[in-house]
């Protein structure tokens, strides 16, 4: 049986790698590579993110963001999790106070 084995995609945008590791036949995407310094402009555009675990398919763990007008998600060190809540919790908060 002959199936993709590997594909990676690596592309710079607005000074931030993203490495993503792409298998097919429902293998997970995952990241093989992470970012520390991620600005804060972007995690304010953050839609969604999650955690990849290093005790499942993929190798390393990583924080994957998954950004406002981005193509690919962005592989963030695990450690950019608090300041990600801080800035997502600053975001709610401002869109409360607004008036509807």
């Amino acid at each position: 049986m002959k199936c993709l084995i590997l594909f990676s995609f690596m592309r710079l945008h607005k000074n931030i790698h993203y490495i993503w590791l792409y298998l097919t036949a429902g293998i997970p995407k995952c990241c093989i590579n992470t970012k520390s310094d991620i600005r804060p402009r972007i995690l304010m555009n953050v839609q969604r993110w999650e955690m990849q675990e290093s005790n499942s398919a993929c190798d390393i763990q990583a924080l994957v963001l998954y950004v406002k007008n981005f193509k690919k998600p962005v592989c963030a060190h695990p450690n950019v999790k608090p300041k990600l809540k801080t800035i997502l919790k600053i975001k709610d908060l401002m869109a409360r106070r607004r008036p509807s």
